[in-house]
């Protein structure tokens, strides 16, 4: 990927799905744009209506059941054959397994086991047995909080049907039904009141809900080696749309979910649902900007990226790094990075963090541990002999020291993109139990020009616990460029 870069081609790569723990990042190097996936503002609302007034939200971009009436509910295991056990039927997947008598023209309620987890029993098997049987539709419930924490995708099928995935609410449905059940005087059963209709997933709807770090998304702080020391350099690096996610599908693909197969289209989740958006945007940004390189193009998204809602608002991680157990709290730049892309501003940064091929090779030259032989090996640079540079003095829209003793100046410099000058105002936002002063606080620049801003960082007090900060230049032509900071080992020095 270097070699790509030295080529001048933009590279960006999935952060990974081993969220939300930290350390589970499992992409490293400052040339590579990393991504960390979130949620968006768009859903396909499923539900079932039950007789007796109860509504229970599910997944299924599906049609709903005929007309506005109820259709009485039958169970999988009610409906079967007399020879045949529970665990035969439960699952839906053979139609000659039932009594058509018995379920034509009812909702079939079906249960997830692990034998669609093996890819025993699947998604397209359970629509064909209903669909084969007649079913008004089908109620796909949940059985134990292990299948709960399954990711069930939200297949598109023409047939009435909805996955309750709340292991509470399954239960409450089937509350409901054995309530309404009769049975005679040998067991068998003979008729039920239970009644439901399902509503259908096919309209998406729209909200104004901000975007959160989803569960799944690695996490940073971004480790330099095997031994998991915490590198001076932030991953993820920017945060794009990876939940539940509309895109082209190849129909003969192998699937690993079976509803998935002969589809064109498809919604899934994950960082490599995420990526692309960053790449699509990279590409607009090159097509703007020509003559930018690919960490120029990283740039301009990073200090545009926004990491407050529309009414000011942080933005939120679902089990943030820095507190896994909690359900959802206020995001970190370990959780996404310099924030939520915005493409527009992207194309309008003001000023970039500059940095080529040359840079990163000084960059693996400061890394303690790595020899020059192996910088060599792989890159066939040499490191130049008498320089004295760290991690974190690379040119990056962001600045992490995983060990502060004392104090450490960084360098950072812009470059005016914009086609005039302008003033830009220093302010920073310090990281708990440190202290930041920034020079210049007041930097005039015209179009076309570089010039260094010196970050001093000191540390006030001693701390393990990583914290948070930012440096926020605002420019008197409208610009905002905004860098995180993140500061990990805090130790004074008397």
């Amino acid at each position: 990927m270097l070699s790509v870069i030295k080529a001048g081609i933009f590279v960006t790569q999935a952060a990974g799905n081993s969220g939300p723990y930290p350390k589970t990042i499992l992409s490293y190097s400052p040339w590579i744009v990393s991504v960390a996936a979130s949620t968006h503002d768009r859903t396909y609302p499923n539900f079932i209506f039950l007789g007796d007034k109860q509504k229970f939200p599910g997944n299924g971009i599906t049609p709903g059941t005929d007309g506005e009436g109820m259709y009485n509910l039958i169970l999988a295991s009610d409906g079967r054959m007399r020879n045949l056990s529970n665990l035969d039927v439960d699952d839906c997947q053979d139609p000659d397994h039932f009594d058509i008598a018995m379920v034509e023209g009812k909702i079939m309620i079906c249960t997830y086991s692990f034998r669609f987890s093996l890819g025993i029993s699947t998604i397209g098997g359970l629509i064909s047995t209903a669909h084969t049987l007649k079913a008004a539709g089908v109620v796909f419930l949940i059985s134990s909080e292990m299948t709960e924490r399954q990711r069930f995708i939200p297949v598109a099928v023409e047939f009435p049907a909805i996955t309750i995935p709340s292991v509470n609410d399954s239960l409450a449905i089937l509350k409901y039904y054995y309530t309404s059940r009769e049975r005679s005087a040998t067991g068998v059963m003979i008729g039920t009141g239970a009644q439901a209709k399902i509503l259908g997933g096919q309209q998406a709807n729209f909200s104004s809900i901000p975007p959160q770090v989803t569960t799944f998304s690695s996490r940073g702080p971004d480790v330099d080696s095997s031994d998991m020391n915490v590198a001076d350099l932030l991953k993820p690096n920017i945060m794009a749309p990876g939940h539940l996610i509309w895109a082209a599908w190849s129909s003969i693909g192998e699937s690993t979910s079976d509803g998935l197969k002969a589809q064109n289209f498809a919604m899934i989740s994950g960082t490599s649902m995420a990526t692309p958006h960053i790449a699509g945007i990279a590409a607009l940004v090159k097509q703007k900007y020509p003559d930018f390189s690919p960490a120029a193009i990283a740039s301009a998204m990073a200090t545009t990226a926004f990491v407050v809602d529309s009414s000011g608002k942080p933005l939120l991680a679902q089990h943030p790094s820095n507190n896994v157990t909690e359900e959802l709290g206020t995001a970190t730049p370990f959780d996404f990075g310099a924030g939520a892309v915005n493409a527009t501003a992207a194309l309008d940064p003001g000023l970039i963090f500059d940095a080529g091929y040359e840079d990163y090779i000084t960059f693996l030259c400061s890394i303690p541990g790595l020899s020059n032989s192996t910088i060599f090996l792989a890159t066939r640079s040499k490191c130049v002999p008498g320089t004295n540079h760290l991690p974190s003095d690379l040119n990056t829209p962001s600045l992490t020291i995983a060990n502060l003793t004392g104090s450490r100046v960084a360098v950072r410099t812009v470059t005016n993109v914009a086609s005039k000058g302008e003033i830009y105002t220093a302010s920073v936002t310090e990281p708990t139990n440190v202290s930041i002063k920034v020079e210049p606080e007041v930097l005039s620049i015209e179009g076309g020009e570089a010039k260094p801003i010196a970050l001093t960082l000191t540390a006030t007090r001693s701390s393990a616990i990583a914290s948070f900060g930012s440096l926020l230049l605002r420019g008197n032509e409208g610009h905002m460029v905004r860098i995180p900071i993140a500061v990990l080992l805090k130790k004074p020095v008397p």
